[in-house]
C-alpha cells in the first residue's frame, strides 16, 4: 500500500494550495465507516502531518452509510471536522457496532445540533451530542425508544413517526422543546399528547393516518385528539397543523391497499374542532381532513373562529376524498362546505393580521345580502382596507337561475361576487378580475386563459403570490408553467 512518507510535507507540495481551496468549499460529505476500504488508513496519515488542522474547514454536513456489514474503520471519521453540525444516520438496519459511530463522530465534532437517524434510537446515546437540539427519526416508535430521546435535555424540535402499538407508562417531559411534528393513528397521537409535558411547544404538526375505521369511530378519534391538543397547549401554542392521510408509505417492493371510509359523519367545522377555539394564540391553522367527515363551514362557526383567533396570520381548511373508480366509492355532489362566501367578513373583522386565507368552495347564492348576513353587519367600502393578499378558494357557488354556464360569461351574480371580495379584501381583488373568471355548470371559477400575475417577474414563484382565485386546467400552452395543488392550478406567465 502506498504511503505519504516520501513526501515529507504535504503542505510544501506544489499543488497544496489548489487541494486546500477544493477542500475548503466541501459542505457535505457521505462516509462509509463499515465497507472499508484500506486506503482510508491514508487520511489518518495525512492529518498527523498537517497537526490540528481540518481537512475539510468548513464540513457541515455528515452521513453515515453502510452496504455491507464488516468492521469499522476508524481512520474515515478522520473527515469529520470540528465545523459539522448535522449528521445523519443513514443505515438501512442495525449493523452491528453501529451505535459506537456515534461517539466517534461527536467526539470530533461536538457542536453537532441536528441529527437524522434511519435506525431507533438507543439507550444511553443522550452521553453523546451534548449540543443536540434538532432530532428527526424515521423508523416508527414505541413508548421505550421515544423516552430514550427525551433523555436529550436541550431537545427543541422533534420529528417522529408512531408505532401502532404506541404507549407510554409515565409522563414524557421535554421542558425545552419549541417544535413537535408526530405521525401515527389517531388513538397514538392522542395518548402520547396526553402523557407529554412540553410547556414551552409553540410548533405543532400532527399527520394522523387513516385505516378504513368507520366515520363515526374517525371523527371521535379526531376529536378527542384535538381535545388532547387543548388541553395540554393551550397557552403555548402558535402554529398548528392537524392532516389526515392514507397512512404510512409502503416498502418499493409492495402493493399498496387503501383502506377507504365508506360512510361519512355529518356536521359542521366546530363539531370536531370546538376545542381549539381557546387556543387564542394560533398565529397560523391548517386543518386538512378526510371527506369522510362530511363537514360544512356554516357562518356562525367561521366567525367563532375569527373572533377566538384574532392574531391569526393563516388559515388552511381543506376536505379531502379518495381516489376511487364510481363503483367502488360513489361520487358524492359537490356542494360550498366553505360556507356563504359573506363570511368572509368575520375575517376581514376580527383577524387584521390575516394574509393567507384557503377555504373550502363556497357559497354566493344569497347575492342580495353579500356583506350583509344575518350575523353581520354592513361592509362599508373601504373602511377596513384589510391586508390579506392570499385568498385560495377553488370555486364559488351561485344562483342557478343566474347561470350562464354556455356562455361562461359574468353575470349579477358573479359581479356581486367580485365586488364582494373586492370590498372585504381589497389586495386580494384582482385575481377575482371579470377577465379572470367565468361561469360553469352554477359555480364561479378561473376563466381557461385566465394567468395569475404576481409581477412583471418571470421568476415569480407560489410564495409571492399577491392573491390566487378560482382554477381549472387549461389548455396546453408551452409559455404557461402550471403548478398544482390537488383540485387547484396556479399558472404563471412568462411574458
Amino acid at each position: 500500500m502506498k504511503t505519504l512518507s516520501h513526501l515529507g510535507d504535504p503542505s510544501a507540495h506544489p499543488r497544496w494550495k489548489d487541494f486546500e481551496a477544493y477542500a475548503s468549499r466541501v459542505r457535505a460529505i457521505a462516509l462509509f465507516p463499515f465497507d472499508g476500504p484500506k486506503w482510508c488508513e491514508l487520511w489518518q496519515e495525512l492529518v498527523s502531518r498537517l497537526g490540528p488542522r481540518p481537512l475539510l474547514p468548513n464540513l457541515q454536513s455528515v452521513s453515515l452509510n453502510a452496504i455491507s456489514p464488516h468492521e469499522l474503520t476508524a481512520s474515515a471519521f478522520l473527515l469529520v471536522s470540528p465545523s459539522v453540525t448535522t449528521l445523519h444516520f443513514a443505515f438501512k438496519h442495525d449493523i452491528l457496532g453501529v451505535h459506537a459511530a456515534l461517539p466517534r463522530v461527536s467526539d470530533r465534532a461536538p457542536a453537532i445540533d441536528t441529527l437524522r437517524l434511519s435506525v431507533v434510537p438507543w439507550e444511553g446515546m443522550n452521553a453523546h451530542c451534548p449540543r443536540l437540539r434538532h432530532i428527526s427519526v424515521l423508523p416508527p416508535l414505541d413508548g421505550r425508544r421515544l423516552e430514550y430521546l427525551a433523555q436529550f435535555s436541550g431537545l427543541r424540535s422533534l420529528s417522529i413517526s408512531l408505532s401502532d402499538a404506541f404507549a407510554l407508562t409515565d409522563q414524557l417531559a421535554l421542558p425545552s422543546l419549541n417544535a413537535l411534528h408526530v405521525k401515527g393513528k389517531w388513538p397514538c397521537l392522542t395518548g402520547m399528547l396526553t402523557a407529554t409535558h412540553a410547556p414551552n411547544l409553540s410548533v405543532l404538526a400532527l399527520e394522523a393516518w387513516e385505516a378504513g375505521t368507520p366515520a363515526q369511530q374517525v371523527a371521535k378519534h379526531a376529536t378527542d385528539c384535538i381535545r388532547a391538543i387543548s388541553a395540554k397547549h393551550s397557552e403555548s401554542l402558535t402554529s398548528l397543523t392537524v392532516q389526515a392521510s392514507y397512512g404510512r408509505a409502503p416498502s418499493p417492493s409492495s402493493v399498496r391497499s387503501v383502506h377507504m371510509v365508506p360512510d361519512a359523519f355529518e356536521g359542521s367545522i366546530l363539531d370536531i374542532a370546538r376545542p381549539l377555539l381557546a387556543l387564542h394564540g394560533l398565529r397560523t391553522l391548517a386543518l386538512v381532513l378526510p371527506d369522510c367527515l362530511d363537514l360544512d363551514c356554516p357562518s356562525g362557526d367561521l366567525r367563532a373562529m375569527a373572533e377566538a383567533w384574532r392574531g391569526l396570520e393563516e388559515l388552511h381548511v381543506e376536505f379531502w376524498g379518495y381516489f376511487a373508480p364510481p363503483w367502488i366509492k360513489p361520487p358524492r355532489e359537490e356542494r360550498p362546505r366553505g360556507g356563504p362566501l359573506e363570511a368572509l367578513g368575520h375575517f376581514a373583522r376580527h383577524c387584521p393580521r390575516l394574509r393567507k386565507l384557503h377555504l373550502p368552495p363556497m357559497d354566493a347564492t344569497r347575492t342580495s345580502t353579500l356583506g350583509m348576513g344575518d350575523d353581520l353587519e354592513p361592509l362599508e367600502s373601504g373602511r377596513l382596507g384589510h391586508g390579506l393578499d392570499r385568498l385560495i378558494v377553488s370555486k364559488v357557488k351561485i344562483s342557478q337561475q343566474d347561470d350562464d354556464s354556455e356562455s361562461g360569461k359574468i353575470n349579477s351574480s358573479s359581479e356581486s361576487v367580485v365586488e364582494f371580495v373586492g370590498r372585504v379584501f381589497p389586495k386580494a381583488a384582482w385575481a377575482f378580475r371579470e377577465d379572470r373568471i367565468a361561469v360553469v355548470d352554477g359555480w364561479v371559477v378561473a376563466h381557461e386563459n385566465a394567468t395569475c400575475l404576481a409581477s412583471a417577474n418571470v421568476n415569480s414563484s407560489v410564495s409571492s403570490i399577491s392573491s390566487v382565485t378560482m382554477c381549472q386546467r387549461s389548455p396546453e400552452n408551452p409559455e404557461v408553467t402550471e403548478v398544482i395543488e390537488k383540485h387547484l392550478i396556479v399558472r404563471f406567465s412568462r411574458q
